[in-house]
Parts: C-alpha cells; structure tokens; sequence
C-alpha cells in the first residue's frame, strides 16, 4: 500500500491512519469535520458572498494590500485557495444553521429566556458568619455603602470592583445566587446566606431580561447546532470500528505544501480590495 503521509523517518500508509487518529484521539475531530463537510455540501455561496467575506477577513487582520495577505498566508502554510474554502465553508455553515433551525429561534428563544438574561448584583463574601451578619445589618441600618464594605471585607475578587458584578448572564453565579436573584427586585438585599465554605450577602443592582437580537439569535443557532453536530458523531463513532480501504482518499484543501510556487498577487487581483 503506497504511503499517504511521511513525518522525518517515518512513512505512514493508509491503513495506519485510523489507529493513529483513534490513539491521539483525534478520530473525533475528524468525524466531526466530515460530517459537517457532508451537511454544507449541497449549500450554495455565490462569488459575491465569498468576495464580501474575504474583504471583510482582511480588515479584521489588518492586512491591506496583496503582499500582507501573502506573507500572512505564509506564515501559517495557507493558500488563497485554502483561505477561500475556509471561508466559503464559514459562509455555508451559516446558511446551514439559518435554514435547519432558523424557523424554531424564536421558540427556543421563548422557551430558554432566563437562560440568556443577564444581571449585575453587588456581593460581599465571608467565612466568618458573625462579620456576615454585622455587615448585613450596618447595610440595612445604611451606616456604610455595599462598596465600602466590599472593599473592606469580601475575600473573593469582587472585592477589587467594590463587590459590582456583572452584567453576566443569570446562569453565571453560583445556582443559589442564581436562584435569589430572579427572584429578586432592584435593590434588594439578601440577608447571609452559607453557600459551600462561604457566607454570602447579596444585592440585586439592575436585572437586564435578553431580546431576541442577531448575537442571541446565533448563539441559539449555534446551541441547537452543537446540539445536533453531537448526536449525528456519536452515531457514527458508535458504528462498527473504521478501517481504511485501499488508497482512497481525497487530499486536504485547507493546507498548501509548497507556498513558494505560487505567483505572488498583484494589485488588480487583490483579494483584499473592498472597492
């Protein structure tokens, strides 16, 4: 069987591929890729799409005439061709999301809301339940502000901010603050409340509730995405163990091997250009 990969000495065919992937657990990975290789397949992407996205990876990186590109692409063993299919691959994953689950968001929007809401509460936190509750009632008796006492006492980072947290989404505290919180007004003050080594004061300062805009919207797509992308690898890694048949395979367009033939890029093909 005629090799497919060579490493210094070592010559690596076909039929060692799989038990390598499967040892380095990288077989994973590469089920992963292909699978969503086969969902974006039929999804088509015009050529003014593909020049719009590469104008606009350009500025991200900075990179503002031909030779930047080139010497960028270089630099990680890319080509532009490989640079357009990475894009164009970003581009129909997109488009893959929208039209499988695009239709439900607002549905899974309306039904994980509180997941996407987000809050900033003051904490103060201690392991001396008596400091607790005598910080508590100089809070409630307003002899010092929770940014005053924060400072002075909390033994966590909040400490630094003057206990401020936030905005986090209400998923980020720990369950039980959590759990005070949505239930809580602006401005209300929890008394001591042991969680885990620690005894806890919180405030609610402002609950912001999520709208259904284009950054949530993509988090949902990709959250139902993640969700489906899962389900089909572990049907497949759970099939009969893969062998490699024959010398078979399609070669990788994301990696280019020799950089140094490709005739440089000028100006008039700059794939930079956004005019």
């Amino acid at each position: 069987m005629s090799p497919v990969l060579k490493i210094g000495q070592r010559t690596i065919d076909a039929t060692e591929l799989i038990p390598l992937l499967q040892k380095y657990d990288l077989l994973p990975k590469l089920v992963q890729e292909l699978i969503v290789e086969e969902a974006i397949t039929p999804i088509e992407c015009t050529e003014a799409q593909l020049y719009t996205a590469r104008a606009e990876f350009c500025q991200q990186q900075h990179l503002e005439t031909p030779q930047q590109l080139q010497q960028w692409l270089q630099q990680r063993s890319l080509s532009l061709e490989a640079l357009n299919h990475q894009l164009m691959r970003s581009l129909k994953l997109k488009a893959f999301k929208t039209e499988r689950w695009g239709q439900n968001i607002a549905t899974e929007f309306h039904d994980h809301k509180d997941q996407f809401d987000q809050v900033v509460y003051s904490l103060l936190r201690t392991q001396d339940a008596g400091v607790a509750q005598e910080l508590y009632f100089r809070l409630t008796n307003d002899e010092a502000s929770f940014a005053e006492l924060a400072q002075a006492y909390s033994q966590g980072p909040e400490a630094k901010s003057g206990g401020k947290i936030g905005p986090v989404p209400i998923a980020h505290p720990h369950p039980i603050i959590g759990h005070m919180l949505r239930r809580s007004q602006s401005g209300q003050l929890w008394p001591p409340t042991n969680i885990e080594n620690w005894v806890v004061i919180v405030r609610l300062e402002q609950y912001l509730p999520a709208q259904l805009d284009d950054s949530t919207r993509e988090q949902l797509l990709e959250r139902q995405f993640q969700r489906w992308l899962q389900q089909q690898k572990v049907e497949v890694l759970q099939q009969r163990p893969l062998t490699a048949q024959g010398d078979n395979h399609t070669a990788n367009p994301g990696k280019s091997t020799i950089l140094s033939n490709q005739p440089p890029l000028n100006e008039a093909e700059n794939p930079c250009n956004t005019k």
